[in-house]
């Protein structure tokens, strides 16, 4: 299940799952975009056990910000379908993963959409407010407070107390990056 929850954690930021449509009929597709290959492969080593698939994995070279660019998808209209409603689900609180799930969640999440500063502060960053608003009630699971959402340009900021910092890096982890 955490494998699970982890998945779904990093699709409510970075990832995405996208329908396309054309002439050679409809493709259901899961994908990471990330310019941490760590973060890619760790990623799809967990996709890949999940799924039982192999995703295909590509670099693309951007001329700006100058960062390559990794991919890694799955093409699965069932994976796409089941993933999509947890996701629905968690954002509209009616699923609430606990303990280890709520843990993979949140790193997954942290992963793809949080940042660690120098002077130690930790931040969740996404457009969606009802989303922080979830990953909040998770990290109070264990005992970690934050502070906002607030907003910032484009966007919304979750910050984790700094007196929680340490609790958050014992209980979730470090970035995969």
């Amino acid at each position: 299940m955490s494998e699970l929850a982890y998945v779904v954690g990093v699709l409510l930021g970075d990832g995405t799952l996208t329908h396309h449509h054309n002439h050679n009929g409809s493709h259901y597709e899961v994908r990471l975009n990330a310019t941490s290959l760590n973060f890619v492969n760790f990623w799809t080593e967990r996709i890949s056990r999940l799924t039982g698939k192999r995703p295909i994995r590509f670099v693309q070279v951007r001329k700006f910000p100058w960062k390559p660019l990794y991919t890694s998808k799955i093409y699965s209209k069932q994976w796409f379908g089941f993933l999509m409603e947890l996701r629905h689900r968690f954002i509209n609180g009616q699923w609430t993963p606990l303990g280890n799930s709520a843990r993979a969640l949140v790193k997954g999440f942290y992963d793809s959409e949080g940042s660690h500063s120098k002077g130690n502060a930790i931040r969740l960053s996404n457009k969606n407010l009802a989303l922080l608003d979830r990953i909040s009630e998770l990290l109070a699971q264990f005992g970690i407070r934050c502070n906002g959402p607030y907003p910032v340009p484009r966007a919304y900021n979750l910050a984790v107390s700094r007196t929680c910092t340490a609790r958050f890096l014992e209980e979730i982890g470090r970035k995969n990056a």
